[in-house]
């Protein structure tokens, strides 16, 4: 049926049901008090999966500081960073001493090695260097046959002595043979 009926309740509420042409009037009274919870329904189907979710960042672990703890202490690691950019710290305490170890037995003597050849020294050549060098000696030969090179340097040149003083002059000598007397004669 399709059409509309409209009724004037005479109650507060009245509910019409149409079923196969045929329309109920019912009027309704006061709500009742709830009913006991009903049974739970069946499982529902799965439903369809989601999309993939785009990937995350990875995750960073990195050394920190590593410092030696006291003897008897425990060990510990600490994250100075974050959850996904760990920073480990770690706290390694020392080991207690150990106990001195037994002494050892005295080895045998070893054998007496062969004498070697004694080593030589020489003098090998002596060189004059430029003024005002250092003196330098150089091993030519070998650790045990040294042949040592001199080089010497020359002094600097001393500076000019004064000039002496002018002589007396001097007189004509003459020779007697018989008398071995020189005399001699100023000329002036």
């Amino acid at each position: 049926m399709s059409d509309l009926i409209v009724i004037q309740p005479v109650v507060s509420t009245l509910v019409i049901t149409e079923s196969l042409n045929t329309v109920t009037i019912a009027s309704v009274g006061v709500q009742g008090p709830q009913g006991a919870a009903g049974a739970t329904g069946a499982t529902g189907a799965t439903g369809a999966t989601g999309a993939t979710g785009s990937p995350g960042a990875a995750a960073t672990i990195a050394v920190g500081t590593t410092t030696t703890g006291a003897a008897g202490t425990p060990a510990t690691v600490t994250n100075s960073g974050t959850s996904s950019a760990a920073t480990f710290n770690f706290t390694i305490p020392q080991g207690t001493a150990g106990t001195n170890g037994t002494n050892g037995t005295n080895g045998t003597n070893g054998t007496n090695g062969t004498n070697g050849a004694a080593a030589t020294i020489a003098a090998g050549t002596t060189t004059t260097g430029a003024a005002g060098t250092s003196a330098t000696v150089t091993n030519s030969g070998t650790s045990s046959a040294a042949v040592f090179d001199f080089t010497i340097p020359q002094g600097t040149a001393g500076t000019n002595g004064t000039n002496g003083t002018n002589g007396t002059n001097g007189t004509n000598a003459i020779y007697d043979t018989d008398q071995a007397v020189i005399s001699m004669q100023v000329f002036g």
